[in-house]
């Protein structure tokens, strides 16, 4: 059981992540086999959407779905790339990807492991955000302070994908990742932008815990 609140957005609230993520990994799976073509979701990188993953391999190694007709856009990574270990989409290949039948090239990332000029890079970024606009299906997360895909509030509401600097307090937060070498810690990242992920047709915005909860 869950609570729902009617105000701008309707928000449901769950007794924990599982409870809530067994219900979303639900209306995904009813969003994949009612599409007869191809199916175009978006993902949110980091640690709130990996009890989705697995809810969600559940789903499949029961038969449920399949993903053969799925298309997958991470919605941001690290610039330039970090080894695989460190990458902000490794949960999703190690804990989604590799447990289900996607094939790889339907599965794409803002990713780009040199530092190249600015004009390939801004023609990159432009790609990919054609690629992920109209996804049929978003789910994103959100920081402690608002920040989304490494959006951080205040981001424009027409950004498109991007370069984007990683603040000094992202950069803290994501220190955890480097085994809290600040200077190992990538300084900036390409980020699909505000615009595009509101291009969706569905968006389920995530938070878990009481750190959280104000910024929900």
């Amino acid at each position: 059981p869950y609570t729902t609140l009617f105000r701008s957005i309707p928000a449901h609230i769950f007794e924990d992540e599982e409870a809530a993520c067994a219900r979303l990994a639900e209306k995904i799976v009813e969003s994949i086999n009612a599409c007869n073509g191809v199916f175009k979701l978006g993902l949110t990188t980091g640690t709130s959407p990996v009890p989705l993953y697995q809810e969600l391999v559940k789903k499949y190694e029961a038969g449920e779905v399949s993903l053969k007709n799925v298309e997958i856009y991470s919605i941001d990574e690290y610039y330039p790339a970090p080894a695989d270990n460190h990458s902000r989409n490794r949960r999703l290949y190690e804990e989604l990807v590799a447990k289900i039948d996607i094939a790889k090239e339907n599965v794409h990332a803002p990713k780009l492991t040199e530092v190249h000029d600015s004009n390939y890079v801004t023609e990159f970024c432009a790609k990919y955000d054609e690629m992920a606009s109209g996804l049929d299906l978003l789910i994103m997360g959100t920081g402690e302070k608002g920040q989304i895909g490494f959006n951080e509030a205040g981001s424009s509401d027409i950004s498109r994908t991007r370069t984007v600097q990683l603040s000094y307090s992202s950069r803290k937060r994501q220190v955890k990742n480097f085994a809290g070498n600040m200077d190992e810690t990538p300084h900036s990242a390409i980020a699909l932008g505000i615009s595009t992920m509101m291009s969706a047709k569905k968006v389920y915005l995530i938070g878990w815990g009481e750190d959280k909860a104000q910024v929900v």
